[in-house]
């Protein structure tokens, strides 16, 4: 028979209190440890105060350390953590990313087209646009699947490497996302580096117009 104990913790007192039903953050079964899902709730008022993610996540790892030592436990100790993450602020979290990604999309894209169309003939230009379009759709394709490749395989090596984790983790799939960027950011440097290496150093001659007796000539000829 396993025995089984619900250590008090002090942290959460008023925060039992507060919402008056039957609250265990933590409990022991033999010699192992398990602790409820944490909320950064405030240990002196039980209430919930307006933080950042940074402190939300500082005032949960001292709620779980808490309850790991009223066990008789520590955080050095533990075997699994699952985080979850919630009310994120679209201004602070999401909006300076997105301003970065569409400034560099930006400052990308537009580069790319001016330069692979410059030199080129009016009559090449239809041909040359298409080719343009083609290579971005045929490109996007391939760095898809080589990205996902890359994530799903560094992904299957660190649960391999991981006890008690599987491919559907937060730390695993943060690894293997991790890699795959990294690889793309290198193979861009290296995009960069041949495209630098060769542009034409000369511009395309221009087009000769000829004028309708020359037509006559050359077509005499």
């Amino acid at each position: 028979m396993i025995e089984m104990s619900t250590p008090t913790v002090p942290a959460f007192a008023k925060f039992a209190q507060r919402i008056s039903v039957p609250f265990s953050p933590v409990v022991r079964a033999g010699d192992w440890v398990y602790v409820s899902g944490l909320a950064p709730v405030n240990p002196e008022t039980g209430g919930y105060d307006v933080l950042t993610i940074e402190q939300q996540a500082r005032r949960v790892m001292e709620h779980l350390k808490s309850c790991l030592e009223a066990a008789g436990s520590a955080l050095d100790r533990v075997v699994k953590c699952n985080v979850y993450c919630s009310n994120g602020s679209y201004f602070a979290d999401l909006f300076p990313a997105f301003m970065i990604s569409g400034l560099g999309l930006a400052l990308a894209f537009v580069p790319m087209s001016i330069g692979a169309l410059t030199g080129v003939r009016e009559a090449d230009a239809g041909i040359a646009s298409g080719l343009i379009n083609t290579t971005q759709q045929i490109g996007g394709a391939i760095g898809v699947a080589l990205a996902t490749t890359v994530a799903t395989t560094f992904t299957s090596h660190y649960v391999s490497s991981h006890d008690g984790t599987n491919a559907f983790s937060g730390a695993a799939l943060t690894h293997g996302f991790q890699v795959a960027f990294y690889v793309l950011a290198a193979l861009a440097g290296v995009g960069a580096v041949l495209a630098a290496l060769m542009l034409e150093s000369q511009p395309a001659e221009a087009e000769v117009e000829l004028t309708g007796e020359a037509a006559l000539e050359l077509e005499a000829a």
